[in-house]
């Protein structure tokens, strides 16, 4: 299936999950995150050897990478809730953020994905993600 089409699930379903009861908002946005950290993080731990051979494999495991990171940055984008946010309460598309994280900063100081333009774009749509949600949340939205 086409990235483009994946986004599009997974930020359909993030924008199911803002419809829940609010108590389980939270854990069914990390359980939705949860395989693209783990695909991530396989590919970062098992994958670096290859990547760093260079060749059509590489090319391809940074492409993988490169999908996970936009499909994270798909579902943290479709956490937008109607109506106004309870005062005080943290945006559920923060604590995925901050779940991501460790992960997102992994590839972006990993050598190899430094030098990978697609990777690197990835990981900026993260970051914009991260930016837009972090307004959005400081201004009360």
């Amino acid at each position: 299936m086409p990235l483009e089409d994946r986004q599009a699930v997974v930020e359909g379903l993030a924008r199911v999950v803002t419809l829940l009861p609010v108590q389980h908002v939270l854990d069914s946005a990390l359980n939705l995150q949860q395989p693209h950290l783990a695909r991530t993080q396989s590919i970062i731990t098992h994958g670096s050897s290859t990547a760093a051979r260079g060749g059509a494999a590489a090319k391809q495991l940074l492409q993988h990478l490169a999908d996970e990171l936009q499909l994270m940055a798909a579902l943290i984008r479709g956490m937008e809730f109607p109506g106004p946010s309870t005062p005080g309460s943290v945006h559920p598309a923060m604590k995925l953020l901050e779940a991501a994280w460790p992960v997102v900063s992994t590839v972006a100081d990993a050598p190899v994905c430094r030098g990978d333009r697609i990777v690197i774009e990835a990981v900026c749509e993260v970051q914009k993600v991260w930016t837009g949600v972090g307004l959005a949340a400081a201004d009360g939205a």
